[in-house]
């Protein structure tokens, strides 16, 4: 495996790949097309771009399982990021149709990962590989705090007995 795969210098790569899971997770997939204006000199997206899918695609999901931005506010708090990993695997351009597809790998105390992954629909390949850890902070003072269990009920794939040991 070459150095660039490993990391050169202390710049970590996603550390270990990423996969849709299973059956069981919740699993979103948001579809769309890239338009002119996205494009960078190069003529394919601009890497922030990439950034703008992934965050519309949470907040999508969020949505369809019922916690629009009013209701999380409604809890206290709001996901806040903390951290993007981003592993670009390859370019679109503009009228490329894209599956931008997210779901929920970890949410434990204040902090949820959200994994992605970006494929070009008319060749399947994958274009993006990505990770965002996410905050849960309090509305008032700005501060982490646990996430809220309506949260982690829906967004986890828990067992009973996960449940059973979550505070009320």
């Amino acid at each position: 495996m070459s150095d660039l795969a490993h990391g050169i210098q202390g710049i970590h790569m996603i550390s270990t790949p990423v996969e849709v899971p299973g059956e069981g997770y919740p699993i979103y997939t948001m579809r769309l097309r890239v338009r002119q204006y996205e494009m960078d000199a190069f003529g394919h997206v601009n890497n922030a771009v990439y950034l703008n899918y992934l965050e519309q695609a949470g907040t999508e999901h969020a949505e369809a399982l019922g916690f629009p931005q009013s209701r999380m506010s409604a809890l206290g708090g709001l996901f806040v990021v903390r951290r993007h990993e981003i592993d670009y695997l390859g370019a679109a351009v503009a009228g490329d149709e894209l599956a931008v597809t997210t779901w929920p790998e970890m949410l434990t105390g204040v902090r949820a990962i959200r994994a992605y992954e970006i494929r070009h629909l008319e060749t399947d390949r994958r274009l993006i590989s990505a990770r965002t850890l996410w905050v849960w902070v309090d509305i008032k003072t700005g501060r982490p705090r646990p996430i809220p269990r309506e949260l982690l009920e829906a967004f986890a794939v828990l067992t009973d007995r996960d449940l059973a040991q979550l505070e009320p």
